[in-house]
């Protein structure tokens, strides 16, 4: 597993069930911050296999959604190289 999908992983858990941060306030506007990174790590959340599947999931939909949009272009193109060569 390379350490994208383990921080995407992470990331997730984290937004699902925060733990591990304190809030502070500034004249900006108010930020989180990890105070404990372990906590932030180990965050109780559904199971590995729920999260990774999560992930992996989101992954193969964006791909479809992409290849998709491409498949009209690429039909546009090789019609247009053909009737040229014709």
């Amino acid at each position: 597993m390379d350490f994208e999908l383990l921080s995407r992983i992470l990331a997730d858990s984290w937004e699902q069930n925060s733990a591990g941060f304190h809030i502070v306030e500034r004249a900006t506007g108010a930020r989180a911050e990890i105070v404990d990174f372990w906590a932030v790590v180990f965050t109780p959340s559904p199971s590995f296999l729920d999260r990774i599947s999560h992930v992996i999931m989101g992954a193969w939909q964006a791909a479809v959604f992409v290849l998709f949009l491409s498949i009209p272009i690429v039909i546009a193109c090789t019609v247009r190289i053909y009737c040229i060569f014709r």
